[in-house]
């Protein structure tokens, strides 16, 4: 479920490839504890350390994030980092941008890092 919840494009990206990597985790020890552990835990919380970030911070997202609710996520991290933050949405992608639009991922990051020089 998460695999098709994970891109705008399901068609394309998630194939069976792709769900066999997204479960390499469940053949590591310990994984249905943590996993229990993690839903009765109330499942994401950011770490402390966001708030530590000092640095200029490029934040990408897929605007058709299925996974994280954009409407309450990307607020939560732009309150958390008390660093200067630029947001870039990354168009026709989902919870994984750098995965379904590489080109456009990779051109935010590079205008963000000639920006800092």
């Amino acid at each position: 479920m998460a695999n098709q919840m994970a891109y705008f494009d399901k068609e394309r990206y998630a194939t069976e490839d792709a769900v066999r990597v997204g479960r390499l985790h469940v053949e590591t020890d310990g994984w249905e504890e943590a996993s229990l552990d993690y839903l009765n835990s109330g499942g994401y919380t950011l770490s402390p350390l966001v708030s530590q970030v000092a640095a200029p911070t490029l934040m990408i997202w897929g605007e058709n994030d299925e996974i994280l609710d954009v409407q309450e996520q990307v607020p939560r991290f732009q309150e958390e980092l008390r660093c200067p933050v630029q947001l870039q949405w990354i168009k026709d992608s989902g919870h994984v941008p750098h995965l379904e639009k590489p080109a456009e991922t990779a051109k935010a990051i590079q205008v963000f890092l000639d920006s800092k020089q």
